[in-house]
């Protein structure tokens, strides 16, 4: 009898933890603490083209050509990149013959040029509100659609699973270079050879 209440004591307060979403709490708050007291740098095979303050000065033509787009391609892979995915939506106005030169550009790319795909996997904010992981696909009902960061990664792990996003990288300390200054190839391929960007 003592050990039934023993065992009871330990059990009924862990299932009303559960329910009523304590572990989830304590598990997420657990997390947050492990990223804010292990902040690192990056790892040195991430590069980001950043569209910065500069980028929209000197090319103030809005929205952007994808002739733009294609060229940045085309300038990273010549020089060495592994991967380049770009996170733009090019869903908006385009011209025709620009658009063609983008997708001739991706073709060219053999696999290494990667577009989002806006309907498919969105990160989805948890109950406070935050987002901590990519969901390997939205729901059992449609194929198996990687994430961008997933297809990106080229690890086929990262597509057939949920993943939790590293929150203990110092962003700081990922290498960047001006989308401008890709664009007219001003920058050094040793920043891109052999990298994702």
């Amino acid at each position: 009898m003592k050990r039934l209440l023993l065992i009871a004591a330990v059990f009924v307060p862990a299932g009303l933890l559960y329910l009523v979403g304590g572990v989830e709490f304590l598990e997420r708050s657990w997390m947050d603490a492990r990223f804010a007291l292990t902040q690192r740098p990056a790892t040195s095979d991430v590069v980001l083209v950043e569209i910065d303050p500069r980028s929209l000065r000197l090319l103030d033509r809005q929205p952007w050509p994808q002739a733009y787009h294609a060229t940045a391609l085309e300038q990273l892979l010549d020089s060495g990149a592994r991967r380049v995915g770009f996170d733009v939506d090019f869903g908006s106005r385009s011209i025709p013959d620009e658009e063609m030169e983008l997708q001739q550009a991706i073709r060219v790319s053999g696999g290494r040029g990667v577009l989002p795909q806006l309907d498919s996997v969105q990160p989805l904010p948890e109950s406070d509100g935050l987002v901590r992981r990519y969901p390997a696909h939205p729901d059992a009902e449609r194929p198996l659609q990687p994430s961008f960061a997933a297809a990106l990664a080229d690890d086929p792990e990262l597509m057939a699973q949920d993943f939790y996003i590293d929150f203990g990288i110092d962003l700081n300390t990922i290498p960047r270079i001006s989308f401008v200054d890709v664009l007219v190839g001003r920058f050094d391929p040793a920043q891109v050879e052999g990298k994702t960007v």
